[in-house]
C-alpha cells in the first residue's frame, strides 16, 4: 500500500474557514485510504509553513481547500522536488480559480503531476492519484525488469521488434532462450489435476477435449517454471512455432500466466510485451494484446484467441483460430467498462494511446480470433492508420490516459494520441 502525504493548504481568514478546511482533510483521507492509499494527513496554513513541510510518503495530494494558497503551493511543490504530487481543487472557496493561477508555474516543474477537479473532495479519485504517482516512479519499477523471449518474434512482426539496445534504453534486461529450453521443461512438466477442473468449472462452454486442456495446462506448467528458474517478468514466444511443436497452442497458458502476475505476449511481440508491463506496472491489472480487426465511424472491433481470465465476466474455451487445433479463449469483456488502447513503435521511442467505451463483446464473427470486443474510441480513428505504430494493440482497463502520458515522459518517450 503507497503511504502519501495529504496536503491541504487554506487561508484561514475566519473561524469557520478553519472547521470547513479540517473537514476537506478528514474528506480528502477517507477517500484515499478507501482508495487503497495510506494516508498521512496534514493541514498547513501559510507559505511558511508550507515550504518547511517535507513529504515523507511515495508522494503526495495537494488540496487547495481555499483561494489565496498559491504562493503556498509553489513553496511546497519548490522544497519537495523527488517527490512526486497531484494538485487538487473544487468547486468551493475559490479553490478552482487559485489551482488556475498555480498551473502555469507548476508546468515544467518534474515533481507535479497534473490538476483533478472535484465537485466534492471525498469524490477525488483515489485509482487515478495512484497510477499518476506510480506513473512517476515508473522508470524505477521497470529497471532492471527481465523480459523473456522464447524462439523469435514472429515472421509477421517487422514493426514491433525493439532490439536489446531499445529495451535496455526503458530499463528492461532482454532473455532469450531457444524453444529447446521450454522443449525440456516441457518434458518434465504435468498439470494438477485440481488446476484442470478449476479451469474446466470456470468455463461457460467448453467445445474442445478435455485431453487438448490437459496437454494446455501443461505448458502453462511449463513455461511458469521457465519463467521462474530464469526469474522472468515478462515473457513472450513464437506461439505458432510452439503449437507446430507441442501441438498446443499457448493462448489459455498465457492468460493464466498474466493473471498471476508473469506478464506474457503472444507471438514475440517485444514492443507490445513491454508495454503490457508499463500498463501491470501501472494498474496492477493484466492487460490484453489484441489485433485491430475491423473499423467502422467511431467503433473499433479487436480479436484475439487469448485474454487474461480476471478481464472477462465470462469466457468459452474454442479450438485456436487460424489452426483449428487446442484451446483458445473467447471471452466476454462487460459493456460499458471504460478502456485504454495503447501501443509503442518498435523502437520503443514513441507511445500511442487513446481511450474507449467498450459497446459489445462475444460477437462470434467468423475469420476472426476468438475473443473479440467492439470499443467506441475518443478521437479520429483513421489516424490509428495515419499514424500506425504497428499491429497489436494493449487494452487496460479503465481512463490511463494521463498515466500514460506521464509514463511516456518519463521513460524518455514521445507520446501522441489518435
Amino acid at each position: 500500500m503507497l503511504e502519501v502525504d495529504v496536503v491541504v493548504l487554506a487561508s484561514v481568514l475566519r473561524r469557520e474557514v478553519r472547521a470547513y478546511a479540517e473537514g476537506v482533510v478528514e474528506e480528502l483521507a477517507r477517500a484515499l485510504e478507501e482508495g487503497g492509499l495510506r494516508p498521512s494527513p496534514h493541514l498547513l496554513e501559510g507559505e511558511e509553513e508550507a515550504a518547511a513541510h517535507k513529504v515523507r510518503g511515495v508522494g503526495a495530494v495537494i488540496a487547495l481547500a481555499t483561494g489565496g494558497t498559491e504562493r503556498a503551493a509553489l513553496s511546497l511543490y519548490k522544497s519537495n522536488p523527488s517527490k512526486p504530487a497531484v494538485l487538487v481543487v473544487s468547486n468551493v472557496a475559490n479553490s478552482l480559480a487559485a489551482g488556475l493561477e498555480l498551473i502555469p508555474r507548476l508546468r515544467g516543474m518534474t515533481n507535479y503531476l497534473g490538476c483533478l477537479f472535484v465537485r466534492r473532495w471525498g469524490e477525488v479519485p483515489a485509482g487515478k492519484v495512484k497510477g499518476l504517482i506510480k506513473a512517476f516512479w515508473l522508470p524505477e519499477e521497470v529497471r532492471g525488469m527481465r523480459l523473456g523471449l522464447i524462439g523469435a518474434p514472429s515472421p509477421w512482426l517487422i514493426s514491433s521488434v525493439p532490439g536489446r539496445e531499445d529495451l535496455g534504453r526503458i530499463g528492461f534486461e532482454l532473455d532469450p532462450v531457444g524453444m529447446e529450453d521450454l522443449l525440456r521443461e516441457l518434458a518434465s512438466s504435468a498439470p494438477h489435476a485440481r488446476e484442470v477442473k478449476e479451469v474446466l468449472g470456470r468455463a461457460e462452454n467448453v467445445a474442445v477435449g478435455e485431453e487438448e486442456v490437459v496437454k494446455a495446462m501443461r505448458l502453462y506448467r511449463a513455461l511458469k517454471a521457465l519463467a521462474e528458474r530464469r526469474r522472468w517478468s515478462a515473457l513472450t514466444l513464437s506461439c505458432f512455432e510452439v503449437l507446430r511443436r507441442t501441438g498446443s497452442s499457448p493462448c489459455l497458458a498465457l492468460a493464466l500466466l498474466n493473471d498471476e502476475g508473469i506478464v506474457a505476449g503472444c507471438e514475440g511481440d517485444l514492443s507490445s510485451t513491454a508495454l503490457m508491463c508499463i500498463c501491470r506496472a501501472l494498474t496492477g491489472l493484466p492487460s490484453w494484446m489484441a489485433n485491430p480487426v475491423d473499423m467502422e465511424e467511431e467503433v473499433l472491433t479487436l480479436a484475439h484467441c487469448t485474454i487474461p481470465l480476471r478481464l472477462v465476466e465470462s469466457f468459452s474455451l474454442k479450438t485456436h483460430f487460424e489452426t483449428g487445433l487446442s484451446v483458445a479463449i473467447d471471452g466476454v469483456l462487460p459493456e460499458g467498462v471504460k478502456v485504454t488502447l495503447a501501443r509503442m513503435d518498435g523502437g520503443l521511442r514513441r507511445l500511442m494511446a487513446f481511450k474507449g467505451v467498450v459497446t459489445e463483446s462475444h460477437m462470434g464473427l467468423p475469420y476472426h480470433c476468438r475473443t473479440q470486443v467492439r470499443v467506441k474510441v475518443h478521437g479520429d480513428l483513421e489516424n490509428l492508420i495515419f499514424k500506425s505504430l504497428g499491429n497489436h494493440l494493449v487494452l487496460t482497463l479503465g481512463d490511463r490516459l494521463r498515466e500514460l502520458r506521464l509514463a511516456a515522459s518519463r521513460l524518455g518517450l514521445e507520446f501522441a494520441g489518435i
